[in-house]
């Protein structure tokens, strides 16, 4: 092709995760060990927009009010009924939202269904920071809770998963 030319372009990056949408959650063990993740190329379907945490306090719930990169996690309660989440090591200004939803979570009307149970955007009243934790008591034992990592106004980025039972206190 002698003189001829044209245009190319070539594209690299992340492919979305796996569990972008919240049918596809990954499960998680509340084993203590942590996992890195991540929420580069993820999306938000449009109804999960009816579950943003009402509260506008970043330690009970989130400081904006929309899901942008969301990726999704169930985890089994324990027997204790108390479990610790830590987003760690983030990237991103990670926040968090804990949802009962025992069942099947991929019924025609899921969104609807969900309550949300805890929520963080920021570790103190303070605010600051990447990252996002959430002290978990009361849950039904055996029970089934999702739930969901994005990123505050559009964020993405890595992090670092962990979740555990915390050790009784007479221990």
């Amino acid at each position: 092709f002698q003189g001829e030319q044209s245009d190319f372009s070539i594209s690299a990056g992340s492919p979305p995760p796996t569990n972008d949408e919240l049918c596809d959650y990954k499960h998680v063990y509340t084993d203590g060990n942590a996992g890195r993740y991540y929420n580069y190329a993820s999306t938000a379907a449009e109804n999960e927009q009816f579950l943003i945490p009402a509260s506008t306090d970043p330690v009970t719930g989130w400081k904006e009010d929309s899901i942008q990169h969301s990726v999704w996690y169930r985890f089994t309660a324990p027997a204790s009924g108390e479990v610790n989440i830590d987003v760690r090591d983030a990237t991103f200004d990670s926040r968090i939202s804990v949802y009962n939803s025992d069942g099947d979570t991929c019924h025609s009307d899921f969104y609807s269904q969900f309550e949300v149970f805890a929520a963080n955007d920021d570790p103190t009243a303070l605010g600051g920071g990447l990252d996002c934790s959430l002290q978990l008591k009361d849950l039904i034992p055996n029970r089934n809770y999702v739930f969901v990592i994005d990123g505050y106004k559009g964020s993405m980025g890595t992090f670092l998963l962990r979740l555990w039972v915390p050790k009784p206190e007479n221990n």
